[in-house]
């Protein structure tokens, strides 16, 4: 396990880095040190960066500037320069984490500590920094990561522990902090490592916690609950997250110390469904650790953290998004009855095979519905029904696929439908093997025990009358647990007779 400790430590015990070339197999490589290579002058690692409305990039880290202080540096798009001017900053120990809000103020924060010696958060206003302490449980234990929303809440997630003694994500209103949920639904047994917020206000943390198969794994928290990216015990990682990010289309990025096939560290992103390496499976050669990653609005991902370049220097890396030469002039969704009608327009079409519709009831987690045959060239107008809508909110989108196999998205639209609620049933009950539910959009089933003991499981990810087997339970009444993709729950009760 990896304390806040032991990031400083490493950096220091690892004075020299292989050099670190970026690049994908398949393709052309698309990564790059951001202000050219070999430019960077930073002495130590970066362990965090993020970018403003205006497209300025911030790093804060282990390096120092004259006077011996950590200092947040800001590309100006041209150069490197101490946010504040040169040697103006008094940050007494390491910077963990940066963030911004649609103001424009930058956000710091780490192991370093306000006038009274307890740990906090420092707001950067345009010219002076101001420090925001009361974080239940920072005075002896470091802040890890902060983030904001659209509505200006700032977000902080570290070391610190609420009154059960579970790790937790802490919340600024402008006035106090608090707790997101509550005591009670945090479950976190280990330090958050990493925070981030989409546009929809969904919280996403990583860390070193783990699922029941022993994976490390991304948490979000609906409005309710925390529930695992991807669904119950879905990750792969094998190793701690350090950090995350969203860009403009909704898709979740993730690095730390996790390795793909090779034994590098990768960046991973999920695209509503799965999980994949960006830049095409096992193609990173990255070296060492990934401390975190930003986006900016054209989709390109930055990267920094342990590595460095041929001059021994920490550097940030920037990822260029290659999108499809098929342009999507218009989308939208409409109701027609107990349908949804699905319209688009491209205004550019080349060499383009399909669009595949993909749904959601919660405008991050998509499925595939559907399949249309494109055109191939031009400009032209396509239609897709989808008869089985949720009741609710449906969100929709398309994922242009190209005769090479590349892909890329449409923007996200919604429909409202209002019908009959759906009504679940289980069949046949009492069962010996197997039961049907007959009910459309399901996400996740649990059977109780007349204990109270979950004893299964299943992910279903938006299935339609699935079955779930019960032929290994023992006989006697349990109850299933049904939760669709709208976030509803039903329980219905059944016998299992052998």
């Amino acid at each position: 396990m990896k304390h806040l400790n032991l990031r400083y430590s490493l950096a220091i015990i690892t004075t020299t880095l292989c050099f670190l070339l970026l690049f994908t197999t398949n393709t052309i490589a698309q990564w790059s040190e951001l202000g050219g290579t070999n430019k960077s002058t930073f002495n130590s690692y970066i362990n965090s960066l993020t970018k403003d409305t205006r497209g300025n990039v911030y790093v804060a880290g282990g390096f120092t500037n004259s006077k011996g202080n950590r200092y947040v540096a800001k590309w100006n798009g041209r150069s490197w320069e101490e946010l504040g001017g040169a040697n103006s900053s008094k940050f007494n120990d390491n910077i963990f984490s940066l963030t911004t809000d649609t103001s424009g103020n930058v956000y710091a924060a780490g192991a370093f500590t306000d006038t009274a010696g307890n740990i906090c958060v420092a707001k950067w206003n345009g010219s002076s920094w101001k420090e925001i302490s009361g974080i239940k449980g920072t005075t002896f234990n470091g802040i890890n990561s902060i983030t904001t929303d659209l509505s200006g809440n700032l977000y902080a997630a570290g070391s610190f522990i609420n009154d059960s003694g579970k790790y937790y994500v802490a919340k600024w209103n402008g006035n106090v902090w608090s707790e997101v949920g509550d005591s009670n639904l945090s479950n976190f047994n280990t330090s958050i490592y990493c925070i981030t917020v989409d546009g929809k206000s969904n919280i996403y943390v990583g860390g070193y916690f783990k699922n029941v198969s022993g994976k490390e794994y991304i948490a979000k928290w609906d409005g309710n609950n925390w529930v695992e990216l991807g669904g119950l015990n879905s990750s792969t990682f094998n190793d701690e997250i350090d950090c995350i990010t969203t860009d403009s289309n909704g898709y979740i990025y993730a690095g730390g110390w996790f390795t793909n096939g090779n034994s590098k560290s990768y960046i991973a992103k999920y695209d509503g469904t799965t999980w994949s390496e960006l830049g095409g499976n096992n193609a990173s050669t990255i070296n060492n650790w990934i401390y975190s990653i930003t986006s900016n609005p054209s989709g390109d991902i930055f990267a920094a953290g342990q590595f460095t370049n041929d001059k021994g220097n920490y550097y940030v890396a920037k990822y260029n998004q290659t999108w499809l030469p098929v342009k999507i002039a218009s989308i939208n969704a409409t109701q027609e009855n107990k349908t949804i009608s699905i319209n688009w327009q491209t205004a550019t079409e080349l060499n383009t095979s399909h669009f595949i519709i993909q749904h959601s009831t919660t405008g991050t987690s998509f499925t595939d519905i559907g399949n249309v045959k494109a055109i191939g060239s031009g400009a032209n107008g396509y239609q897709f029904i989808d008869t089985h809508p949720a009741n609710g909110t449906n969100y929709y989108r398309l994922q242009g696929v190209d005769k090479d196999g590349s892909a890329s998205y449409s923007k996200t639209v919604s429909c409202q439908l209002s019908v009959v609620s759906n009504q679940l049933t289980v069949f046949p009950n009492p069962s010996k093997d197997k039961v049907t539910i007959n009910g459309n959009h399901i996400a996740s089933v649990q059977v109780i025990d007349n204990m109270g003991r979950v004893v299964k499981i299943v992910s279903l990810k938006d299935a339609t009358n699935p079955s779930i087997s019960v032929g290994s339970l023992p006989a006697g009444v349990y109850h299933l647990r049904i939760q669709t993709m709208d976030g509803s729950v039903s329980s219905k009760a059944i016998m299992v007779n052998h």
